[in-house]
């Protein structure tokens, strides 16, 4: 092994001598608030102008007109009378039940009250299966 070697001073000291150049930095910076601004600016004319052309296409109402015209909540619409509506409901399905009506008059098809139906499977018994199938 020899001797250490000798620092070079041609080389420099091995670290970055000079500062930063601030004024590409600041000039950056400058351009993006300028930057965030404008588009801050355009934003608030978009949304003038979309607002601007719903006015123009929904007027105002009159506030008395409003107030006199009631208009129906948009769907789904909750039940003003549920126990009123219910009881309706429970007619119907009693009406369906227990009474004779055409389903279909031209197949002959009778829709018949479940308690006779019941009867019916009594006397008659349930349709069997043919054996082989």
């Amino acid at each position: 092994m020899g001797a250490p070697e000798k620092k070079d001073s041609t080389r420099g000291p091995g670290y970055e001598t000079r500062d930063i150049s601030v004024r590409p930095i600041l000039w950056s910076a400058l351009g993006l608030m300028l930057l965030a601004v404008f588009s801050q600016f355009a934003m608030l004319a978009l949304f003038n102008d979309y607002q601007a052309k719903d006015e123009a296409l929904n007027p105002p109402q009159r506030p008395l007109a409003a107030e006199l015209r009631r208009q129906a909540p948009p769907e789904p619409r909750l039940q003003t009378h549920p126990l009123a509506d219910l009881a309706a409901l429970r007619a119907w399905e009693d009406r369906v039940l227990t009474t004779y009506a055409w389903v279909d008059r031209g197949a002959g098809s009778v829709r018949i009250p479940v308690d006779r139906a019941k009867d019916l499977i009594l006397e008659r018994g349930l349709p069997a299966r043919r054996e082989g199938r």
